[in-house]
């Protein structure tokens, strides 16, 4: 797969192998594919090793470590392609695979895919994975993005620098907006049935008045409901920078603005998420930098006990044995809760991967 770093763009395609001709092949079609003219081109290069899961960058380069270190040779035919298509081909730091963090990232959501689908068949996988990525690149917005899909991020990289492009970017159509033409326009009508679409037009906007004004209240009794309850804060502007930054395991109680901007500003200059801490607190666990997927945190509850507030996690690992993504990860959680007055005590229950608990 591949991603575009400044629109989070992705393109992927199953191939039977790990060869040059399947990485030259992976090519060819993405330059095809991607509007943007691609001047550079970031891939893996590491080794593989005794008892250690990474990535074998054969495919990329001829690139050797050790003691037959050599730097690449140009000669590689993924190089020679790079070299045709006027694209800089780049390597990653070796043993470091946060400098390809984006890609990691993305194969994390792929493997969550694979974790809970059936497949019938590899047509069946290969049709699942590009809905997926269709649904990514043109409806799922970004917080990195300021909230944007891929493709408006593209589009708006056109507007302003159309050289950087060499085919205008088009996002699939949205919902239709179209406006309900009045009587008047309907010139095959007859009067009959005129009349009869405006009997069915009344009686229709009747139930939907009927149908919102019981929705609306719906709505307002699931939020009364929520509000007390704990409820997602959104850390994904700077989740990147717990692994650049191989952050520890902690476990915060955020009470004010100046601990919420503190704790913000050690990985970010942007402005934080909006909490009101007039009637909420944040609970923040970070995991600490693990070694391979698999690994996860979660805030399970939060209860009033005796002489304080219990707050409950579900601390999650891979089982022995098992085939994880060889990606370093730094799982957390964190959570908006009511306005808390009491000593916390902070009890961690222990799980593996796909068992339960977990």
């Amino acid at each position: 797969m591949a991603i575009d770093r400044a629109t989070r763009w992705v393109y992927i395609a199953i191939k039977p192998n790990k060869s040059a001709a399947s990485a030259r092949a992976f090519l060819k079609a993405l330059a095809k594919a991607c509007p943007i003219k691609i001047t550079k081109l970031l891939t893996e290069n590491e080794p593989q090793a005794k008892f250690q899961r990474s990535y074998n960058g054969k495919e990329f380069t001829d690139r050797l470590f050790g003691a037959r270190g050599r730097e690449p040779s140009g000669e590689h035919e993924f190089d020679q392609l790079c070299q045709a298509l006027g694209i800089e081909h780049r390597l990653t730091k070796r043993r470091a695979p946060q400098t390809n963090g984006m890609v990691e990232r993305f194969n994390g959501r792929i493997s969550d895919i694979l974790k809970t689908h059936h497949f019938h068949s590899g047509e069946d996988l290969r049709a699942t994975l590009h809905r997926y990525v269709a649904l990514y690149n043109h409806q799922l917005p970004q917080a990195a993005l300021g909230g944007k899909t891929p493709l408006q991020a593209m589009k708006e990289w056109f507007k302003s620098n159309p050289e950087l492009f060499h085919r205008r970017p088009y996002d699939r159509p949205g919902c239709d907006t179209a406006s309900i033409p009045e009587p008047g326009t309907l010139g095959l009508l007859t009067l009959g049935a005129l009349a009869a679409a405006r009997v069915r037009r009344r009686r229709t906007w009747s139930r939907m008045k009927r149908f919102t004004t019981f929705f609306g209240l719906l709505a307002l009794s699931l939020c009364a409901a929520a509000d007390g309850r704990p409820t997602p804060v959104d850390l994904r502007p700077i989740e990147d920078r717990f692994v650049e930054l191989e952050v520890g395991a902690e476990r915060l109680h955020i009470q004010s603005p100046a601990q919420w901007q503190a704790f913000w500003r050690r990985f970010s200059s942007t402005a934080p998420a909006d909490i009101d801490f007039r009637r909420h607190d944040v609970l923040v666990v970070l995991m600490g930098t693990q070694g391979s997927g698999g690994y996860s945190i979660h805030i399970q509850a939060v209860d009033a006990v005796a002489g304080g507030t219990r707050v409950k996690l579900l601390s999650c690992r891979p089982p022995w044995g098992s085939t994880q993504l060889a990606v370093v990860t730094s799982p957390y959680d964190a959570q908006r809760v009511p306005k808390l007055a009491t000593p916390i005590e902070w009890r961690t229950v222990k799980g593996r991967t796909g068992r339960p608990p977990c």
